[in-house]
């Protein structure tokens, strides 16, 4: 998520009860967490990802909402 979200900086998440184009989601892809950006919701189940520092987006749509996260509050380790 950089430049919006850098290393060190804390980020407090909920479950999701919807989402909308430009909420920020934290889901699982493989054994890794991933924070990226709604750029489309295409059902009550799916919607598309893209991380802000990336030019192209997620290659395959997300399912499964339940499973997903939204940031809710947002905190620098830089001060700012």
């Amino acid at each position: 998520m950089f430049p919006t979200i850098h290393k060190g900086d804390l980020i407090k998440i909920e479950p999701a009860a919807s989402l909308r184009v430009g909420d920020v989601v934290v889901f699982r892809s493989g054994d890794a967490l991933v924070c990226h950006r709604v750029t489309g919701v295409l059902s009550s189940q799916e919607i598309l990802t893209r991380g802000d520092g990336s030019t192209e987006a997620d290659e395959k749509e997300l399912a499964t909402l339940d499973k997903q996260t939204r940031e809710v509050e947002y905190k620098s380790a830089r001060g700012q």
